[in-house]
């Protein structure tokens, strides 16, 4: 013992960091005999930042924190602080109160290290803390605790925080032990979410709505046009707001999920998790039903084909050490501040989440963002094959649980009777890029209406060709161009941003020029001040006396301009799908505000009137399954449409 008294202080931490994680799970538990071994090393390492911001470093993840709150939120004071959060949140869920005073902070706690998982929260949450278990005990435990007067149940933080959770952890292998029994109640339990979208809102901010946030001089309430007996449409959500007061040393207010898209995850990934069953009276391909004089109709390899891809796709759990298998190259991104298409580390997936969740709480609040460089959705992350299906209830018996304000009592998957449509289809990705000019939304009736049921876009036809898609108003003369994205996330052809002929970058240009003049010709009036003389500062300070790096106050960090002011989406069904069962066109665009994508389905075959044209809005879930609500096209926008939910995954392999 007597030695280590003589040992310098880095290699005191060092020893201290090595003892802490023999045990990598969990808290840093044999810590604490060797801080009991003397006074010296207690007093030396019991308030060593050093070594906390260590330990938590090798713990769990910090990647994420860095990119979206910014650089300061993982210095070494921040690290400790959260490591105290973190291993206190362990400890309470591994001990499964699911009625403890804590559970909706430790929920919350839990939520936020999953959203920053890399792997290693993920497997501190699974193997230290046993979150699976805890959560799945909760939701169907508490899920419908607290119910109206009606029968329906009341939505809640922790409710909702579980149901997220529990989508976030699971797995394959846990679905297939679930019992059938455990899985139907589970489904049970959760289906008023999935299928009553009159009751349970999923959007951060009405979908009618393309210019967010609402102006207080054109709006000073939420438009109500209709009052049913599930309350006022248009539909915005008043979620419950949750406060981080130190979360890497910043105060950070988060909106509550919604449970309706994660609950509408979890149905779909336990209904799918055998695969559609095939007709047996099917021919066995394609080529076979056309030597048959059946070109179209679907065949047992077109089922065999889609039960091939789920339409809710299960999360990774990432690995402890993810960043070994890494180029440098990638390592250095990963380790960025800014989001990046194709970043390898696994929390970059909910960044656009994380930002949503974290900006979106208020339509009428601008959005401010961290100091991070995230966004509410990835340019590019849309485009690409999707597949999944629509859960689509009896049109009769929706609109009668629409007009009935109690739920009633035979409710169930079989009541109102439901089928499935199958989706899949090929997403290209175009955008309007300075000097272009974007689409103008349309304002169909001079109130809200922004053109939600054709995409929010006016009256117009389109050309798609492999340069991008132009855009042609029917009323007027107005040609649009926009340009198609690449692997990049951005144009790479005709429509690659310039800085010569973005109006962005002209304007930039000016203001930092105006900016550096002024900063000028303070710094230049404060000198002579301090001297005591006077000056003629327009004479006294010119052009070529400095180049921006001696001035007082300047930072010189160019601010990245991507020239991007709208974007659009167009698609078509897959071949070998349409010949299946119907060939469709779609076109849309992104809501920027929060990152919801509207987009409209047209059938383009013969049977086009029987299937319908269908608006989706929906948002990407962890930047892989696009889940939401489709409605028909026929309903007004102002009033509770018939309507119901649908899940894609982006095919791994296109």
């Amino acid at each position: 013992m007597a030695i280590l008294l003589r040992f310098p202080y880095d290699l005191l931490v060092r020893i201290a960091l090595e003892t802490a994680l023999a045990d990598p799970l969990g808290p840093p538990h044999l810590l604490t005999p060797l801080l009991c071994t003397c006074r010296f090393l207690h007093s030396e390492l019991a308030s060593s930042t050093d070594l906390y911001a260590a330990i938590f470093k090798a713990k769990f993840d910090i990647t994420a924190p860095r990119r979206r709150v910014g650089p300061s939120a993982v210095v070494s004071r921040n690290l400790v602080q959260q490591l105290k959060t973190y291993c206190i949140t362990l400890k309470r869920i591994r001990h499964a109160d699911i009625y403890a005073p804590t559970l909706e902070e430790d929920l919350w706690n839990a939520y936020a290290m999953l959203l920053e998982s890399d792997g290693k929260n993920a497997i501190q949450l699974r193997e230290y803390a046993h979150l699976p278990t805890f959560v799945n005990t909760i939701v169907r435990t508490r899920l419908w605790e607290d119910v109206t007067d009606q029968g329906w149940p009341i939505e809640s933080a922790i409710k909702s925080l579980s149901v997220s959770l529990l989508w976030m952890v699971t797995d394959r292998e846990s679905m297939l032990a679930e019992p059938v029994v455990d899985r139907d109640r589970l489904i049970r339990l959760l289906l008023p979410f999935v299928v009553c979208c009159f009751r349970y809102p999923a959007f951060h901010a009405s979908d009618i709505h393309f210019n967010l946030p609402l102006l207080r001089s054109r709006v000073t309430d939420f438009p109500t046009s209709l009052q049913t007996a599930h309350g006022n449409f248009p539909q915005y959500p008043s979620w419950p707001i949750h406060t981080f007061t130190n979360h890497f040393g910043f105060k950070i207010d988060i909106v509550t999920p919604p449970i309706s898209t994660v609950a509408q995850l979890l149905y779909f990934a336990r209904r799918e998790l055998h695969g559609l069953p095939v007709p047996p009276n099917l021919l066995a391909d394609r080529a076979t039903s056309i030597a048959a004089g059946e070109p179209t109709g679907p065949t047992r390899a077109d089922y065999e084909n889609f039960n091939a891809h789920p339409c809710a796709r299960l999360l990774e759990w990432g690995d402890w050490n993810w960043q070994e298998s890494l180029t440098p190259e990638e390592r250095k991104f990963a380790k960025g501040d800014m989001l990046r298409p194709g970043m390898k580390c696994l929390s970059s997936r909910f960044d656009a989440d994380w930002e949503r969740l974290t900006n979106c709480i208020n339509p009428w609040q601008p959005l401010t963002g961290g100091g991070g460089q995230c966004v509410r959705y990835l340019p590019g992350s849309f485009m690409g094959r999707w597949v999944g299906r629509m859960f689509v209830p009896d049109e009769r018996e929706y609109i009668s649980m629409i007009q009935n304000p109690n739920l009633p009592p035979n409710f169930s998957e079989m009541h109102p009777r439901a089928g499935l449509r199958l989706l899949d289809l090929r997403i290209r990705e175009h955008h309007c890029v300075s000097p272009q000019v974007p689409v103008r939304i349309p304002n169909n009736d001079g109130y809200f209406d922004e053109g939600l049921r054709n995409g929010y876009f006016p009256n117009m036809s389109s050309k798609v060709d492999a340069g991008g898609v132009t855009f042609s108003e029917l009323e007027g003369e107005s040609v649009h161009r926009y340009a198609a994205v690449g692997r990049s996330g951005e144009p790479e052809g005709e429509g690659k941003h310039d800085e010569d002929t973005c109006k962005f970058c002209a304007w930039s240009r000016q203001q930092d020029a105006s900016e550096r003049e002024r900063r000028r010709r303070e710094a230049a009036e404060t000198l002579f001040e301090e001297a005591g003389v006077g000056m003629d500062v327009d004479s006294s300070v010119d052009e070529e006396d400095s180049d921006g790096e001696e001035e007082v106050g300047i930072a010189n960090e160019p601010t990245e301009c991507h020239g991007r002011l709208d974007i659009a989406f167009t698609g078509l069904t897959d071949p070998g799908h349409g010949d299946a069962w119907c060939h469709y066109v779609y076109y849309g665009r992104l809501r920027e505000w929060d990152g919801l994508i509207v987009l409209v389905g047209i059938p383009n075959d013969v049977n086009a009137a029987f299937w319908g044209r269908w608006v989706f809005r929906g948002y990407l879930q962890g930047g892989q399954n696009y889940a939401g609500r489709w409605r028909h096209y026929s309903y007004d926008v102002y009033g509770a449409p018939y309507e119901g939910p649908f899940c894609l995954s982006k095919r791994p392999d296109d």
